[in-house]
């Protein structure tokens, strides 16, 4: 007659695999709560990003667009019959129309729907500033860029503080 003890017996108790089960629940929740902390700050961060790459773009390209200017105003009437440009905000996206002699509209949008304010300044000895401002919606705060342009070629221009501009360029 052989005998046989209970710590030969193989397999878990009810209570061992309720305690295992109870500790790694813990171990996933905090896992999990690290992961979706994690993930709203990078989204947070990309979102910013995303504002901010938009907003360095559009700054760049008005100074592009603008820096050759010969004639400005804030009016279009004042080019009538002649080829001109304009920068304005439309719909939260900052638009670049080029207008031929005829009317004939070329229009580019050069920025995602994020700009809340475009601003332009015409100050003394032929500087031009501008100011972009951006928010996609879901960030706390407004991103800004407040830029300066000499304008090589400006012959002319009275535009005061305005959100549009019209300008000509010196023919090519």
């Amino acid at each position: 007659m052989t005998t046989k003890y209970l710590h030969e017996k193989i397999g878990l108790t009810l209570v061992e695999i309720m305690i295992t089960l109870a500790l790694l629940g813990i171990v996933l929740a905090v896992g999990y709560s690290f992961y979706f902390v994690g993930k709203n700050s990078f989204d947070q961060g990309e979102s910013q990003s995303n504002i901010q790459r938009d907003i360095r773009s559009a700054a760049a390209k008005i100074t592009k667009e603008i820096r050759n200017a010969d004639q400005i105003s804030n009016s279009p009437n004042t080019f009538s019959g002649q080829k001109y440009y304009s920068i304005r905000l439309e719909g939260n996206q900052i638009i670049i129309d080029m207008v031929n002699s005829n009317g004939f509209i070329t229009r580019q949008s050069i920025t995602s729907p994020v700009i809340n304010t475009l601003f332009f300044e015409l100050k003394p000895a032929k500087v031009l500033r501008f100011d972009v401002v951006g928010n996609n919606g879901k960030m706390s705060k407004d991103y800004r860029i407040s830029s300066e342009v000499y304008l090589n070629n400006l012959k002319s221009g009275t535009i005061g503080q305005i959100t549009s501009i019209y300008f000509t360029k010196p023919v090519e």
